[in-house]
Formats: C-alpha cells, sequence, structure tokens
C-alpha cells in the first residue's frame, strides 16, 4: 500500500495482510487502521516494511528520513526511530 503523504512525499506498507481496509482515493486520517501486518515474504512472524520517498514506486523513489512517536519498553519515545527487534504501540488521537 502507499500513500501520498503531499509534497512530493510518499509512505509505502508492505507486508499487509489481505483485506487492507481502503481503497484507492481514499483520504485517510491520523490512527485511522489501514490493515493489518501479515505475514508475507520470506520471515518467521509478521512485520511490517515501512519507507517514506519522493515517489510513489516501490523501488524507484529515493528514501526521505522520518521520524514517529511511538511506546516501547514502558515509555512514549518522541521524534525517533525504533531499534531493531522492538515491539511497539503508537499513540491513540
Amino acid at each position: 500500500m502507499v500513500l501520498d503523504l503531499g509534497q512530493g512525499r510518499y509512505a509505502s506498507y508492505g507486508h499487509l495482510q489481505p483485506g487492507v481496509r481502503v481503497k484507492t482515493g481514499d483520504f485517510v486520517k491520523t490512527g485511522q487502521v489501514l490493515g493489518l501486518v501479515g505475514n508475507s515474504g520470506n520471515s518467521n512472524g509478521p512485520h511490517l516494511h515501512f519507507n517514506v520517498a519522493d515517489g510513489p514506486g516501490l523501488l524507484t523513489g529515493d528514501g526521505i528520513p522520518y521520524v514517529f512517536d511511538f511506546y516501547s519498553d514502558g515509555r512514549l519515545h518522541r521524534g525517533e526511530i525504533p531499534l531493531e527487534d522492538r515491539q511497539l504501540r503508537f499513540p491513540q488521537n
């Protein structure tokens, strides 16, 4: 799934379960469930590949740095990128 964030930025979400909850042309809001994380690809468990880039093509856009807010290890991390192998929970709006 690829979302147009505006200003030439696109967010891509990989390895979602079939049956995503939005369709082409929908406008989405912060906190809206887009789909559920799946277990596709060569992996031992559900996971998400997330990227922000300057184009909608998964292999053609250049990546853009990003940060977000999340809970891990019992505390809120603001404007960070999580460390590897962390289970995250995101703030509710």
